[in-house]
This record gives C-alpha cells, structure tokens and sequence, in this order.
C-alpha cells in the first residue's frame, strides 16, 4: 500500500506542476505585433492584438504614441468565445520616430480564472522621401490586399460638422435651417483602393436625417461613418416684435445659450412649448426666434410684455456690451444721420457722423454689462469702444438729455463773462489807484500849510496873557534891528528870542490844545474829512473819460 501510495502522490504534484504551466502559458498569451518594421510618415501601419485561443472572455484598452493617428479598429474591445481573437488596428505615421501600441488594464479568463495581460510592439516611423517595408498586410487571410477602410477627409455642403473630422471618428452632426431641401457629402477614402458608398447629393427633409457612408477596404472589410442632418422645424408658435413676426425655434438640443445663461423651466403659450433661458440672477430672461429671413437669434423676452429687444453679446476690453436695437425714441441723435454699419464683425443699426473727416466713427445704443443703456462711438479702424463725447446722459444711461453742444456754448459764455469780470475787477483797481494817487496830491498843500501854521500856534498860545502880549513888541523889534549899524546895536538884537521862553508848550500840548482856526488855516482842513474825501473820489470817477478806460484795458 505504501508502495502504491507514493507513486499517486508524485502524479498528483506533476499534474499540478504541468496545470500551473499551462496557466503561465495562457498569461502571456495575449500579444500585439505590427505588420512592419518601418513606415514613411503619411502611410498606413496595421497592428494586430491577439487573444489566446483558449480564452472564454477578454477586455482591454489600447494606447498609442502621439506620432500615430488611428483610422480603424477597437481600442477597447469585449469579447466572448467563439468571437473573433483578432483586433486588428490601423494608424497613420505622422512624425518621424518610434510609433508604439501597447495594452493596458487587459484581462482573460480560461477555465473560470482571470489572468492579468500585457503587451506592446513598435515601428520605426522614417521621413516621406526615405523608403520604408512594403505595404503592410493587414490581411493575413488575403495577403497583398489592404484592409485600410478609412476617410481621409469628409466635406458638407451647408452648415458644419459637429465634431470636426477626425477620421477615428465616424459620428457626426450637423444643423441645417429650415427649407434645406439638399445637402451633398464629398468622401475620401485613406486607401484608393476603397470605395464609399452613401456620399454624394442627398434629400433632405424637415427634422433628423440619418446618413450613413460605408467605406469598404480592398480586402473587403467594412466601416461606417454617420452623419446626423437636423433640419429646422417650421415654427407654429409666433411672436411680434416691432411690426415683424418671429417664429419660435423648435429644436434648441444644439443651441448654445450667452454665458451666464442656463436653461429655465418652459412656458405653455398657444398649445405650443415655449423654451426659455435665464441668467444668474433672474434678470434676463430670453427666448431663441427666427426671423421672415431664416436668421435665427436670442431675444430678450418678459412673461406679461413679451419680446422686449435682440440680444447680441459683443464683447470688448473684459466687459460685454449687448446689442438691442434702437427704440423709435432713440432713433433720433442731433448731429448723427441714421446708418447700417459694421462693428465687432456685425453689421448693426446705428449712426454714422455728417462730418467726412469722422467716417471711421460709427455710434452705437448698447446696454453694458449693469443693464444701463448708452450710446457708443466704435472706431472701425482700431476696433475701439468709448463713450458717445457728442451727448450727456442721466444718471440711468436711459435717456439722451443735452447735446454737447449746447454745453460748449454755455462753457464759453461762462469763461467770457469770468475774463470781462477779471478785465473790469482789474481796470477798477487801476483807476482806483490812479484816483487815490490824485486825492493824495490835492491834500498834500494843506499838509504842508500846517507845520508853517505850527510856530504860529506855539507864539500865540491861549494858556498865558503874557504869551498874547508878546508878538506887538516883536514886531516893532524886528524893525529897529535892521535899520542901525551892524556893530554897534547887537545887543537889543538878541531880544527876539523872549518868545521861546515859555519852554513848557511841548509837541504833546500842540493837539491837546485847541486853537481857534483862522481863516486860512479852515480850506486845508476839510479834505481831511472822510466823507468829503469819498463824495471826491466818486465825483471823478464818474468823469472819467471812456478813452482812458479803455487805454487802461489795452495797457492790461
């Protein structure tokens, strides 16, 4: 028994050894190779990715270099048994180097156990002029026949292809408006040797049309690309603005609101939907309309008043100005002539000036980015913005208050009046000065008089009878003191002086006393008075000349 026994156990470990083997077998089972070592850039390489044959189910992602372009085949395939075990790949060489593939987060299951996979390969990526290995086989099955059932390019006649062509890309959309009856597509296959079928001119018809275009390879191996044409649907909902009948667009999956806007809750209008978009704050809300013309746009729209103006976003210098249209109210603008004119690549309604030499200024109304309403002068040379200088708004922006012309004339009056009244403030001080130089000379006499009055005053002052009785005897000594001899009668000469006695009459005395003026002394002392001095200067005044005046205002 134990002879036996040790036999069945070294049985069961190489079974075990040989089961384990067959695994690691299966692990690396799953393998990328490229159809060739070397490819000219601008031509085909085929990479195929093979699961192994004993896997019951398999996924994997593919990645490539950036010097690849993909033109057919699944980068991330899901297959079960009895699918095909082949992916096979095709990309375009676009820079020369290294072109890679390689696998990533693969996986298989054998016998109900999943194994990690991996793998890579590589081609040598040559110039155009350097010649490279002969064309690839992407075919085992049919060798020297090209699987290559890609489009190089693909052209519509109206409208844009949404996204742009990519030939890894094979769907498509693409808005056509209302009444498009017609649209050609123009197909190009990769391969010359492929053929397409599904291009060409196509009808149309109103809302969604599908359009296949199936490029069939050399080797017989098939792809589809799609195109999605809507149509615009006629509108049967319709509002007015201005006098004009604007229909209600339908179809708005594909129509991008301004910034700031997202989609509101619609309104029920007429049995029809009324789609609507809002901003952050609830402010603004719009509506998309086309006009009689097919031209389709945002309006902004109120739910009691209805369509209230065009909405047009231009943007300038960080801030975004709004287009509305103009008002009947604000058609009119003093100096300006109504115009079609061309500004931020829109042709707008707005004013050109009557001045030739201002032909590069065009004027705008436009609501900023605050909801205030303006009117703008766009420079067409520059693409520049400003505020309209010919106009002075209130503080709302809504109304158009005084021309700017009025505001010069009154600006030029104003600085006129302030030169007359610095010219006459400046010619009244002269002749004042002139006049006071002139009073000042009519009372310098008297001021003279009055110290020749002063001995006078002292030699008879009222304090002393004594002082009364001295000028008889001076008098009649003066006399005799020139008649006799020089030599002989000096002393009686000196006599004279007995009237400086009274040697306590000081100059303070002189105005504490008041002398009884004489008659002479009275004219001097009235221009002293200031109210005479007033009524004289007022009086010449008066006479002056207007010649001097205005030689004083030339002299200036």
């Amino acid at each position: 028994m134990k002879l036996l026994k040790k036999p069945l156990v070294s049985l069961a470990l190489l079974c075990v050894m040989l089961f384990s083997l067959l695994q690691v077998s299966y692990a690396a089972g799953m393998s990328v190779s490229a159809g060739q070592s070397t490819v000219s850039v601008g031509r085909t390489v085929a990479f195929t990715i093979t699961v192994p044959a004993g896997s019951e189910a398999w996924t994997y992602s593919v990645a490539y270099s950036a010097n690849l372009t993909l033109e057919s085949g699944d980068l991330a395939p899901m297959g079960f048994e009895g699918d095909n075990r082949t992916n096979q790949l095709v990309f375009r060489a676009n820079d020369t180097g290294t072109g890679s593939v390689w696998i990533s987060a693969g996986s298989y299951c054998v016998s109900g156990v999943d194994y990690d996979a991996s793998g890579s390969a590589s081609v040598a990526i040559v110039s155009a002029s350097t010649p490279d290995d002969s064309e690839p086989d992407y075919t085992p099955s049919t060798p020297g026949k090209s699987g290559n059932n890609a489009l190089s390019a693909l052209t519509v006649s109206a409208g844009t292809l949404t996204p742009a062509f990519d030939p890894a890309v094979t769907e498509y959309t693409l808005s056509l408006p209302q009444g498009t009856e017609k649209l050609t597509l123009t197909a190009t296959p990769s391969d010359s040797n492929a053929t397409v079928q599904g291009d060409g001119e196509l009808t149309l018809q109103e809302g969604e049309n599908t359009l296949p275009l199936v490029v069939t390879a050399e080797n017989g191996d098939t792809k589809t690309y799609t195109v999605t044409a809507k149509v615009a649907q006629a509108p049967t909902l319709f509002l007015s603005f201005s006098g004009a009948k604007l229909g209600v667009v339908k179809d708005v999956e594909g129509v991008t609101p301004p910034t700031g806007f997202t989609v509101a809750e619609p309104v029920s209008q007429g049995g029809d939907t009324l789609p609507l978009w809002v901003d952050a704050n609830g402010k603004h809300t719009l509506v998309y309309l086309v006009d009689e013309k097919g031209v389709a746009g945002f309006y902004l729209y109120s739910r009691t008043e209805g369509v209230l103006s065009p909405y047009l976003p231009l943007a300038y210098g960080g801030t975004t100005y709004i287009y509305t249209g103009i008002p009947s109210e604000k058609a009119t603008v003093p100096g300006l002539k109504s115009a079609t004119v061309e500004a931020f690549s829109q042709t707008l309604s707005g004013w050109r000036y009557e001045d030739a030499a201002l032909s590069d200024f065009v004027v705008l109304y436009l609501m900023d980015d605050g909801g205030q309403y303006g009117y703008y002068t766009y420079d067409t040379k520059n693409a520049t913005l400003q505020r309209f200088s010919g106009a002075v708004f209130t503080d709302s922006g809504e109304t158009l208050a005084v021309p700017m012309l009025y505001v010069y004339i009154a600006g030029g009056a104003a600085a006129l009046l302030l030169i007359l009244m610095l010219v006459f403030a400046c010619v009244s001080g002269s002749r004042g000065r002139k006049l006071r130089a002139l009073a000042s000379e009519q009372t310098e006499p008297a001021e003279e008089a009055a110290p020749e009055a002063l001995p006078e005053v002292t030699q008879t002052p009222e304090e002393s009878p004594v002082e009364e009785a001295t000028p008889a005897p001076e008098e009649e000594a003066e006399t005799p003191a020139e008649e006799p001899a020089p030599g002989e009668e000096a002393v009686p000469a000196a006599e004279p002086a007995a009237p400086e006695v009274p040697e306590p009459v000081t100059p303070e005395a002189v105005p504490t006393s008041e002398p009884a003026p004489t008659p002479e002394e009275a004219p001097p002392a009235q221009p002293e008075e200031v109210p005479a001095e007033d009524k004289s200067l007022e009086d010449t005044l008066r006479k002056l000349p207007l010649d001097d005046l205005l030689q004083d205002i030339r002299d200036l």
